[in-house]
């Protein structure tokens, strides 16, 4: 998927994107009391290119810090309502995958009385 063409452009318009020296994980608990803890890679785009562009900006020594801020503190916070995409390969049906995440606003949960 690195070299992969874009689609409706010629064949030696083709750039590599670089591939990411790192491999980004989330490691978490359900709420269920016998979780053993789960541990997914993040293949999403987006924190491929936010290292790419803040590596940049910033250089080698802060953009694993920064990347951490975001994706470990700011979208799994207490103040989000943190959903995790996760998706699995054919080739490997029980190993699953972060596709993305959605973040939004955490909101107070609602009393039934």
């Amino acid at each position: 998927m690195i070299d992969q063409m874009r689609l409706g452009e010629p064949e030696r318009s083709r750039e590599s994107l670089e591939e990411l020296p790192f491999k980004f994980r989330y490691r978490y608990y359900c709420q269920v009391s016998t979780c053993s803890g789960h541990r997914h890679s993040i293949i999403d785009w987006e924190i491929g290119q936010a290292y790419r562009s803040w590596r940049a900006r910033y250089g080698d020594e802060q953009v694993l810090g920064k990347i951490r801020q975001k994706w470990f503190k700011e979208l799994a916070s207490p103040k989000r309502d943190t959903y995790f995409m996760i998706g699995n390969a054919h080739q490997f049906p029980n190993s699953f995958m972060v596709l993305g995440v959605v973040w939004p606003p955490a909101r107070p949960q609602l009393s039934l009385f």
